[in-house]
């Protein structure tokens, strides 16, 4: 069974490289999602493969091939090209859906994540933080650039994107 590793995994791969923890170093893949976590933030996707595998983050970032498909026997991970082979590793990924809230939502809106990421190029520093505020599902999202010292960096706002109740 063929695994596509797309762009977007190079940068769950950035995501795991950061973490300080060993065992977060790896892209973890079961149940049809792929998963890193850097121990301060967790990301999950969609993959096209039902298995389990822990692949090494950092050898994903270096490859340049796609897609790699799984040789079962061998446990690991080959490139069709034959350029990459990642061995998947025996060890257990921490347990991620024990860390989502399960008291229930308290507010929400959607925004666009081009908006989104369109707003956050705009600061460049590397010690920034940005305080998300929500006034409700139609009003816009204000977003407030500053650091741990409270220096601020700038602010702004981004319209919600609402969504069809009817799924089209």
């Amino acid at each position: 069974m063929e695994i596509e590793l797309t762009k977007e995994y190079k940068h769950l791969a950035d995501i795991a490289i950061s973490a300080k923890a060993p065992i977060l170093r790896y892209v973890h893949v079961k149940d049809g999602l792929a998963e890193v976590s850097d121990g301060f933030m967790l990301v999950q996707k969609p993959i096209d493969y039902k298995d389990e595998l822990l692949l090494d983050a950092d050898t994903i970032k270096k490859h340049k091939a796609y897609p790699v498909w799984r040789d079962v026997q061998a446990d690991k991970v080959v490139a069709k090209d034959g350029s990459l082979t990642i061995e998947s590793v025996s060890a257990t990924y921490p347990d991620t859906q024990s860390l989502y809230p399960k008291d229930g939502i308290k507010s929400k809106t959607t925004v666009s994540k081009n908006k989104l990421y369109k707003f956050l190029k705009c600061f460049d520093e590397e010690d920034a933080l940005v305080e998300i505020s929500i006034y409700g599902d139609v009003k816009p999202v204000e977003l407030v650039v500053t650091n741990l010292d409270n220096k601020f960096y700038g602010r702004g706002l981004i319209m919600p994107v609402i969504k069809s109740k009817g799924g089209k």
